[in-house]
């Protein structure tokens, strides 16, 4: 025998809940087997009919039989979603069917190959309003870009200057250990010099920036999806990768090499105090030991790679943002694959350009 169905009427709220209720009650006394609600003609649903159709569900699951729903529009689905009770939509979860391990393989592969394709995608529009668009009459509101400016670049200047300054004193001492047994104390700055602008620096900004700054932008983005601001900006005939993407991509262009150049000051300040207080090494012996160990191919390796760790995170943390699907509970999840994605991101990046910039010579 086919599992009965009930027909939801057009308006599920508090003027029908009470008499849905009940309905679905008596359908339960009378038929067999699971019960199935049709919202294919549902218009207007509020809270109190949601708690209605929850209530009943959990009638039914007392009963030892299954409730399941039929034809719910999306509107309605981003109710259930902002009530956290979206799992009224599901079916009981059976037995899961063994599956091969070629295809967990090509699942996996088809959904690397998805996310890298929209990635790449993004990547180009926001290239294209950034830098290309101007020249039409089509580009970024400065107003905006200053904005997004502020906030990336000079909000983070002090946590980026104490945390590499920190950094700094680390590696001195640490250098010092193993280089005063060959009577070369010295040369600890030639390693802080060098360690700083050619890795620590861009890496550690880009790491600082992905969790402050990527998190937020994630978080912006996917908060105005839920709230359906950006379909109200495609209503008004607005692209969001132009409005929402490019401001904040090329704001962190900017921003991040020249915060990885404070980083490598602040790094080699941290690493002068420890040789001039702790290691006896004098001011001007520091210094000329600092700029002739250091070369403008380490000033152009840290530059370029900061640059290319902002693009990593500008593009997955819009991406992220962009890419919610479900209600606000889906934002904190985004936020947290956009930090974590940015910062595995940029140390494989971090890696291909070392290796290719040592090898270059």
């Amino acid at each position: 025998m086919s599992a009965p169905i009930l027909a939801m009427p057009e308006r599920l709220d508090r003027t029908s809940a009470l008499a849905v209720h009940e309905s679905i009650l008596a359908a339960l006394e009378t038929g067999e087997g699971d019960l199935r609600l049709d919202f294919g003609g549902v218009g207007r649903a509020d809270a109190i009919g949601v708690a209605a159709i929850l209530e009943a569900f959990r009638e039914t699951r007392r009963r030892g039989r299954r409730l399941r729903l039929l034809n719910v529009a999306e509107r309605h689905r981003r109710l259930f979603a902002f009530l956290r009770v979206d799992g009224v939509l599901a079916d009981e979860p059976g037995p899961a069917p063994r599956e091969r391990l070629l295809g967990r393989i090509g699942g996996w592969w088809m959904g690397v190959r998805h996310s890298a394709v929209e990635h790449a995608a993004l990547h180009v529009d926001a290239v294209l309003y950034t830098f290309v668009a101007p020249f039409r009459g089509r580009g970024l509101k400065a107003a905006h870009f200053w904005h997004q400016l502020t906030g990336i670049g000079a909000g983070a200047v002090g946590i980026v200057a104490m945390v590499s300054f920190l950094i700094g004193l680390i590696m001195a001492l640490q250098a010092a250990l193993v280089l005063k047994d060959f009577g070369a104390v010295i040369y600890v700055a030639n390693m802080v010099g060098v360690t700083m602008t050619r890795e620590l620096g861009p890496l550690l900004t880009a790491v600082i920036l992905a969790a402050r700054t990527g998190s937020s932008i994630a978080a912006e983005l996917g908060t105005m999806v839920v709230t359906e601001e950006v379909d109200a900006l495609r209503v008004m005939d607005v692209e969001p990768r132009r409005f929402l993407v490019a401001p904040r991509f090329a704001a962190l262009a900017v921003a991040l090499p020249c915060l990885a150049t404070l980083s490598d000051a602040a790094g080699i300040a941290g690493g002068f105090a420890v040789a001039t207080v702790g290691l006896g090494i004098g001011f001007e012996h520091y210094w000329i030991q600092t700029v002739t160990g250091l070369h403008v191919s380490d000033l152009v390796t840290g530059l370029v790679k900061s640059f290319v760790f902002a693009n990593v995170i500008a593009i997955v943390s819009c991406h992220e943002g962009l890419a919610i699907r479900g209600g606000p509970e889906e934002v904190g999840r985004a936020t947290t694959r956009a930090v974590v994605t940015s910062i595995i991101l940029v140390i494989v990046s971090d890696f291909v350009f070392t290796t290719l910039f040592y090898f270059l010579g």
